[in-house]
């Protein structure tokens, strides 16, 4: 094995653990500017504050993303956060760096346990709660309850990029930096459209 494999290696063993704290240091960062936000309002809580000032911007993403795109690519797109379907497209990349299971699956457990205890604390209703549905685009069953946020498939295809683009960096920036960013870029892009794919859909 090269000195140049080798290096790499101890980095991506160094970036393994780092980004066991990157979902806690979003989801903390999450907290404050809520508790923040909250105590600033005039609204009785941070639910009820949040849906009323998402509630505007989220109708008019959801006609606009649907007037560029048509909604059943939308639905496609969604998918991509789905952590099943993106296990399966991942699992090619084991032949390529072997150590990015061990990032991802040290990453995916402690960001989904903090999306979920996000969604009980938040307990933001879903659009159609308080939307009527007919009034903005949806895709499937409509989806009720007070989830909406955190998005759990934004997490799930964020947490991945992340994983993907320090590990990629590490291991192409020596030879093809340009590369490296170009690489990182699209990653971020496609993680927002996933995440803009919510809100498309009408789920979030």
């Amino acid at each position: 094995m090269s000195n140049d494999s080798m290096a790499n290696n101890e980095k991506i063993s160094q970036i393994s653990y780092k980004i066991i704290l990157m979902p806690t240091l979003i989801f903390l960062i999450a907290l404050s500017v809520s508790y923040i936000s909250f105590s600033l309002s005039e609204y009785d809580s941070f639910a009820e504050a949040y849906t009323h000032w998402q509630k505007p911007y989220f109708l008019w993403i959801n006609e606009v993303s649907n007037q560029l795109i048509p909604i059943d690519l939308w639905k496609k797109i969604t998918l991509l956060g789905d952590k099943y379907i993106l296990l399966i497209l991942l699992s090619p990349l084991l032949l390529w760096k072997p150590k990015l299971w061990l990032s991802i699956l040290t990453a995916a457990p402690i960001a989904a346990i903090l999306g979920a205890i996000g969604k009980r604390i938040f307990s933001i209703p879903r659009p159609a709660v308080i939307i009527n549905p007919n009034h903005f685009n949806t895709i499937g069953e409509i989806e009720m309850g007070y989830k909406s946020l955190p998005s759990g498939h934004s997490i799930t295809i964020f947490t991945a990029v992340i994983v993907l683009i320090l590990i990629g960096y590490v291991s192409l920036k020596q030879k093809h930096k340009h590369f490296s960013i170009i690489f990182s870029l699209t990653l971020l892009l496609i993680a927002t459209t996933v995440a803009v794919s919510r809100v498309a859909v009408g789920a979030h």
